[in-house]
């Protein structure tokens, strides 16, 4: 005869590896899931990168601090504002890259994927600040993105600018 306390145990066990197992579950779930997450946009942001080897200007702050909206108005050579065109598409590409990142750190809590990305944030808003502020692209973005990157350090963009 086995004492009650005994069978009480032993009916007990199974119940507490189910939920250990499913708990071990869910955390290697999240895990995969922010690895794969970090994979596909490491990629994206590379084929940026390479994107960029065909015009190295587009990654060059002396030329991007320069930008000025295309326009009717300007009198520009047809090669010139072809460039500026290919510039407003790369820009507008990095800047939903990073809104995209942004996106998905808010709405998942992520806040370590947030810092190994933030830095990227930060790189592209040094180099296309300019674009991402005119009128006609700033609205392109939701608002809690705008004030994320109107919250980057204004002063150290300047002093980069300066260095430079």
């Amino acid at each position: 005869m086995k004492p009650e306390g005994t069978v009480n145990i032993i009916s007990f066990l199974p119940m507490v590896f189910s939920i250990a197992s499913i708990i071990f579950s869910i955390v290697t779930f999240v895990a995969l899931k922010r690895r794969t997450y970090y994979s596909s946009l490491d990629s994206y942001y590379n084929s940026l990168l390479r994107d960029a080897l065909a015009n190295p200007e587009f990654r060059d702050l002396s030329f991007t601090s320069k930008y000025e909206p295309l326009n009717e108005s300007n009198d520009l050579p047809e090669e010139k504002r072809k460039k500026i065109k290919q510039y407003e598409i790369y820009a507008f590409m990095c800047w939903n890259f990073c809104e995209t990142v942004y996106d998905y750190c808010i709405s998942n809590r992520d806040t370590h994927l947030m810092t190994t990305w933030n830095c990227i944030i930060e790189s592209e808003n040094k180099l296309h600040r300019k674009w991402f502020f005119s009128d006609e692209n700033k609205k392109n973005f939701k608002r809690g993105f705008q004030k994320h990157v109107e919250s980057i350090d204004d002063s150290k963009q300047q002093n980069t600018l300066v260095s430079r």
